[in-house]
């Protein structure tokens, strides 16, 4: 318990709270640092703040408004990121197939050796297939991705909103 104390305490202390609080100062305090219910909101990243504030203050817009220029900037930022929401999806898709073709190589050529030194026989097996494997696996995941790839970046952010997704 007195350990968990001096952490939170040190927490604090980086959360710029003077030194001189207790405990309980700290935990009363509204800048206090844990939050526990990230079930109902969370920080924001601030690389998604940096990139949201432009269109917060100076080319705010309704995307759906085509018939002037505010509508024009807004509709072109939301094909940005559709765009990359869907190179979100590909590169993730196509990352765990790569990574699943390279441990299903490791894992194959581990049984050829294992049941070889097993029976006394010589492990036999074709080098393109190691080396296959992960081009395989990429393939099959950017593949694979496509469709969802294509759904997420099409999926309208008012749908999502009203989803609770």
């Amino acid at each position: 318990l007195i350990e968990l104390i001096d952490l939170i305490e040190l927490e604090s202390c980086e959360m710029n709270a003077p030194m001189e609080q207790s405990l309980l100062d700290t935990l009363k305090a509204p800048h206090f640092p844990i939050y526990m219910d990230y079930s109902s909101t969370t920080p924001i990243d601030p690389r998604v703040a940096d990139k949201m504030i432009p269109y917060l203050r100076e080319q705010f817009g309704n995307p759906a408004s085509r018939s002037h220029m505010y509508g024009w900037t807004a509709e072109k930022a939301v094909e940005e990121a559709r765009g990359h929401v869907a190179a979100q999806f590909l590169v993730e898709s196509t990352t765990l197939g790569f990574v699943g073709g390279i441990i299903g190589a490791c894992m194959g050529t581990l049984v050829v050796v294992i049941a070889s030194a097993l029976n006394t026989w010589t492990p036999v097996l074709d080098p393109m297939v190691p080396l296959l494997a992960p081009i395989i696996g990429a393939l099959t995941g950017l593949v694979s991705g496509t469709y969802p790839a294509i759904r997420a970046a099409r999926f309208e952010p008012v749908d999502a909103l009203r989803a609770g997704t």
